[in-house]
C-alpha cells in the first residue's frame, strides 16, 4: 500500500548517487512509520496528504486511503478546527506549538475529544517560501485530564484555604514557602522573590527569629511535624503571638512531597495564659502570706485557749464564793433595812454577774473546743426569758434607751433555756457597747407557725463588708475597734454555735457608720 509520493531513483539507475538516495529514502521512511508520534506532511494549500505513519492515521481515525488525497476531501471536521492555522504557517513560514490542545477526532463515526501536543513546521522551496507542513502530534488526553484534575484540586485547596481565618502556606521539600492564602495581606515583612518563593524571616519578631529558623530547618532535615509559638508583625507594625505547625505530605517511600501548614492567631490565649500565669504567682504569694497569718493566727488562739482554760478554772471557784457573799450580805442589808447597802449590793452583783458571764464563756468556749458542750433542752416560755432578760440589760443600762416590741407570753419552744438567755445578753451587750450613749437600741421578737424570729438593732459603728463574714469567728475581732472596745471576740462565736445547736440560724446585716442588726430564728418544733 503506498505512503508517499516522495521521487525513488528511477528503474535501472545503478549510479553511487542513487543508491546512497535510496538508501536513505528507506531509512527515512523506516523511521518514520517505526515513531510512536503521529507525524505527517502536507503539501500546498490543499493539504494534501503525501506521508503519514501508522501512529498519525491511528490519532486521526482513519487508514492509509488518505494518502495522496486533500484533508478537505478525506477529514473536513479536523480541517474546519485547524484549517486557518495551517493556511496562516503557509503564509507566514512560521511554525506553530500546541500543548494540551483539545480536538476532536472522529472514529468509527463518533466524535472523541482528546488532548494533543503537536508541531506543526513549514517545509520550504527553493525560494524560500512555504509549500507544506510536516505535522508531528502526540495524544497526551490522559496527561492533560491529570493536570486539569491536579488544577482542579489546586483551586479548591486555595479556595478553602483562603476561607480560613488562619495563615495558611505551602513549602516545597527543600523547605522554601511557595504558596500563602490571602491571609497573608494582613502582615508584613514577608517578601515574594523572583523565583516565586517567599522569604518569611521578616514576619518574625527578632526574639523569637533563631528559635523558629532553627525548629523549621530541624523539621525539614527530619521530616517530623513543625510547631513554635512565636510573635510575627502586623500591617500595623504590631507583633500578635501566633502558633505555626506544618506537617510533611510523603510519598510511599517515605520522600517529603511538599508541605502544609498553618499560623494561627493565638494572641488573646496567650496573654490571658501569661496574665493568668502573673496571677496565679501573685494569688500564691498572697495565699503564703495568709497562711503564714493563719499559722500566726493559731499560734495565737492556742495560746488564748490555753490562758482562758486556765483562767475559767482558777476564777470560776472564787466568783462562786463572791456570789455567795453577795447574796449573804443582801439578805443581812434587808433585815436591816439597809436602803443605801441594798442598792450597792445590787450594783455589785450586777457587776459580778458580768464577771461571771465571761468566766461562763471561757468555760463553754473549752467545751466547745473538746465537744463537751452540753444542752439542757427542756420545753419553757421564751417569752419570759425574753422578758427577763431585757429588765437585766436595763438594770446594769439605767442611762440607756431600750425599745422592745414582744408578743405575749406564753411562746412555748424545746430549748436551753439559760444558753439562749446568754445569746441575748451577749447581742444586747453589743448593741449598746458599740453604739453611742445617746442612741437606743431596739429588740424586737415576732413568730410564725414553725419558728420564732428575734431582731436587736443599733444605731452604732457597723460593720464593713468585708468583716460580716468572719463577725461568728472564734477570736476575731474588728481592727478598726480593737484598741477602743475591748473584747476576746468569743461572744459571737458561742451565740451563733448556741443557736446553731438549736437547729437556728444567726446573721447580721450592717451598714458602716449606719448601724447593724442582729437576727436568730429558733425553730418552734
Amino acid at each position: 500500500m503506498p505512503r508517499t509520493y516522495l521521487p525513488f531513483p528511477a528503474a535501472g539507475d545503478n549510479s553511487d548517487l542513487s543508491r546512497q538516495t535510496l538508501d536513505a529514502l528507506r531509512l527515512y521512511h523506516s523511521i518514520i512509520h517505526s515513531a510512536r508520534v503521529g507525524i505527517a506532511v502536507l503539501e500546498g494549500k490543499e493539504m494534501v496528504v503525501t506521508l503519514a505513519n501508522d501512529a498519525c492515521l491511528e490519532l486521526w481515525g482513519t487508514d492509509s486511503s488518505i494518502i495522496g488525497k486533500s484533508l478537505y476531501e478525506t477529514l473536513p471536521y479536523l480541517i474546519a478546527q485547524s484549517g486557518p492555522v495551517l493556511h496562516k504557517i503557509l503564509q507566514t513560514g512560521e511554525p506553530v506549538f500546541g500543548n494540551e490542545v483539545m480536538y476532536v477526532v472522529r472514529k468509527n463515526g463518533v466524535d472523541r475529544p482528546g488532548y494533543y501536543d503537536f508541531v506543526w513546521q513549514p517545509r520550504l522551496g527553493e525560494d524560500g517560501s512555504a509549500i507544506g507542513i510536516t505535522a508531528i502530534a502526540t495524544e497526551v488526553t490522559e496527561r492533560a485530564m491529570a493536570s486539569r484534575k491536579i488544577k482542579e484540586s489546586q483551586q479548591q485547596l486555595y479556595l478553602l484555604a483562603n476561607s480560613m481565618p488562619q495563615l495558611v502556606w505551602i513549602a516545597g521539600a527543600d523547605g522554601k514557602v511557595s504558596y500563602y492564602n490571602d491571609q497573608v495581606t494582613a502582615y508584613r515583612g514577608a517578601q515574594k522573590m523572583e523565583d516565586g518563593s517567599w522569604q518569611w524571616e521578616g514576619f518574625v519578631h527578632p526574639a523569637e527569629l533563631d528559635e523558629t529558623v532553627r525548629a523549621w530547618t530541624d523539621a525539614v532535615k527530619q521530616k517530623v511535624v513543625y510547631e513554635a509559638e512565636h510573635r510575627l508583625m502586623m500591617q500595623d507594625g504590631s507583633y500578635r503571638w501566633h502558633l505555626s505547625r506544618a506537617m510533611p505530605s510523603l510519598d510511599e517511600n517515605g520522600n517529603v512531597l511538599s508541605w502544609f501548614g498553618t499560623a494561627t492567631d493565638i494572641h488573646q490565649q496567650k496573654t490571658f495564659s501569661e496574665k493568668l500565669e502573673s496571677e496565679v504567682k501573685l494569688r500564691t504569694a498572697e495565699l503564703e502570706k495568709v497562711i503564714e497569718d493563719l499559722k500566726d493566727r493559731k499560734q495565737k488562739d492556742d495560746q488564748k485557749d490555753t490562758f482562758i482554760s486556765i483562767a475559767s478554772h482558777e476564777l470560776n471557784t472564787p466568783l462562786t464564793i463572791a456570789n455567795g457573799y453577795i447574796d449573804l450580805a443582801a439578805h443581812l442589808a434587808i433585815e436591816k433595812k439597809d436602803t443605801a447597802l441594798q442598792i450597792l449590793l445590787e450594783k455589785s452583783r450586777n457587776a459580778l454577774r458580768r464577771v461571771t458571764n465571761i468566766v461562763v464563756d471561757f468555760l463553754d468556749v473549752n467545751k466547745m473546743q473538746h465537744g463537751q458542750l452540753q444542752l439542757n433542752l427542756q420545753p419553757f416560755d421564751f417569752i419570759q426569758v425574753v422578758n427577763e432578760t431585757i429588765d437585766f440589760t436595763r438594770s446594769i443600762y439605767p442611762g440607756r434607751t431600750l425599745g422592745t416590741r414582744v408578743p405575749a407570753p406564753p411562746l412555748q419552744i424545746i430549748g436551753d433555756a439559760e444558753r439562749l438567755r446568754h445569746v441575748l445578753n451577749n447581742l444586747l451587750n453589743n448593741a449598746f457597747k458599740y453604739s453611742a450613749a445617746g442612741s437606743p437600741v431596739d429588740l424586737v421578737v415576732s413568730s410564725t407557725d414553725h419558728e420564732v424570729k428575734v431582731s436587736i438593732t443599733d444605731k452604732g459603728v457597723g460593720i464593713a463588708p468585708e468583716n460580716i463574714p468572719h463577725i461568728f469567728d472564734r477570736y476575731f475581732r474588728v481592727k478598726e475597734i480593737e484598741h477602743s472596745h475591748q473584747g476576746m471576740g468569743i461572744g459571737l462565736y458561742l451565740s451563733a454555735t448556741i443557736i446553731q445547736r438549736h437547729r437556728g440560724m444567726i446573721w447580721v446585716e450592717s451598714e458602716k457608720g449606719v448601724g447593724t442588726t442582729a437576727f436568730f430564728t429558733l425553730p418552734l418544733q
